[in-house]
């Protein structure tokens, strides 16, 4: 039996519509891959992508948008918690972890890390909004340990492409922004996901 990678890219980011207004737009896309090391090639390429571009989530520079403002609090209040050392030291260094991953350097976090911390719980809702609070277990994922209280609803993220040894394993990357009460929160949702094909 033959194997390919589908990569499903969504996003709601804004759009320059016709007539000059902005506008949030619903896109999907679907890319298909022979095989898995041109389809991890083309997922980190896309996430570089929209992180090298100013939009809702990235400020173009590979920083998300109202993360490290409001991290140092974050840190504060993790000191609260019974972590140990050394997760409080990844703690620490999350926000220079992520911009350099996402603007395409290698980067890992230990077994410890994913020990320590829970998981987030959220999947796309059916309006196309961001997430809604549906269980997803996935192995190896990184995601905040802590709530950013900055915001009504702070940044979430959903990743467990760190490590992309294992070419049976689905893997996602699932972003979405801080907003304001009233605001539809941004979002991008990258699953590549191993299928048999006959």
């Amino acid at each position: 039996m033959k194997s390919i990678y589908v990569l499903t890219v969504e996003t709601n980011l804004t759009k320059m519509l016709r007539g000059n207004c902005e506008a949030k737009v619903y896109e999907k896309d679907i890319k298909v891959f022979a095989d898995f090391e041109s389809a991890k090639t083309g997922m980190r390429s896309i996430i570089k992508e929209f992180a090298t571009t100013k939009n809702e989530i990235f400020d173009g520079n590979g920083s998300i948008i109202g993360f490290d403002e409001e991290f140092e609090y974050a840190v504060e209040e993790a000191k609260f918690f019974d972590y140990s050392e050394s997760a409080f030291e990844y703690i620490n260094n999350i926000p220079q972890i992520l911009k350099s991953y996402f603007l395409g350097d290698e980067v890992s976090f230990s077994g410890i890390f994913y020990e320590e911390f829970l998981t987030c719980d959220f999947e796309i809702s059916a309006d196309c909004s961001g997430w809604s609070d549906i269980p997803l277990k996935l192995t190896g994922e990184f995601c905040l340990p802590f709530r950013l209280y900055g915001n009504f609803n702070p940044p979430l993220m959903q990743i467990n492409t760190f490590d992309m040894s294992d070419p049976d394993k689905t893997y996602v990357i699932r972003i979405r922004s801080a907003c304001e009460e009233w605001d539809q929160p941004a979002f991008i949702y990258l699953e590549l996901r191993k299928v048999n094909v006959e």
